[in-house]
């Protein structure tokens, strides 16, 4: 997410579909885990950002 130079709609962000692409190099099992944090933690940004 902090590859985009403009703000861009999360909808539009690819979280999962370029998991093999994006990242050949590391096992699928440990990327979701990374990932998985990642989006609980953007989420709790989220929730706190709105109030």
């Amino acid at each position: 997410m902090l590859r985009f130079a403009r703000p861009v709609d999360p909808r539009f962000v690819p979280t999962r579909d370029l998991r093999s692409s994006d990242r050949p190099w590391q096992a699928p099992a440990v990327t979701a885990e990374c990932e998985e944090r990642l989006v609980s933690r953007t989420e709790r940004e989220r929730l706190l950002r709105r109030g």
